[in-house]
């Protein structure tokens, strides 16, 4: 009797074992896809926070045409107004890492300048091209001299980082009367 308790014994401690291990296992997996679910939701949100600032750059480039523009248009007074307010939505958007960047070889993006209005000013411009009653305006991100710098902000959320830019060739136009 005494080898049939002791038996028992052991299979019950095998199974407690077979238990645990699985527990653990389960507990594992748990862990594992909380900490996906994390990523994805921070991926998410990066997004989300990359298309608020496109939206609002876009916005406040437009305000800068639609309040203060009249003529005669002097277009080196309307591209350090928009110039001033693109740094100042970055300062607002609380973007870190803001710069003039530029790609490197495996497609990531490289800050090589500070983002400030002398910078700024070398890779943009506004032309104006005047049609009878109407005057055409175009703001464009030209890219420099070499046609690659662009302005760039680190987006950032727990663990994950993206960038935000405002790729070269972007390019807004308004037609004032």
């Amino acid at each position: 009797m005494n080898s049939n308790g002791f038996f028992g014994a052991i299979v019950l401690l095998l199974a407690i074992e077979a238990l645990l291990l699985i527990n653990s296992t389960e507990n594992e997996l748990f862990l594992q896809q909380e900490n996906m679910e994390n990523k994805i939701s921070a991926i998410e949100k990066t997004g989300f926070e990359r298309t608020e600032a496109e939206l609002f750059l876009d916005k406040v480039i437009e305000h800068q045409f639609e309040t203060n523009v009249s003529k005669p248009v002097v277009a080196e007074e309307i591209k350090f107004r928009i110039n001033s307010e693109i740094i100042k939505a970055f300062q607002e958007l609380d973007l870190k890492n803001t710069g003039i960047c530029k790609e490197n070889f495996s497609g990531k993006e490289i800050k090589v300048k500070e983002l400030n209005l002398e910078n700024l000013t070398t890779i943009t411009s506004l032309s104006v091209i005047p049609q009878g009653e109407f005057t055409i305006l175009q703001y464009t991100i030209s890219g420099g001299i070499n046609y690659n710098l662009f302005p760039c902000a680190e987006i950032s959320n727990e663990n994950f980082s993206n960038y935000f830019r405002i790729p070269i060739n972007y390019s807004i136009m308004r037609v004032i009367i």
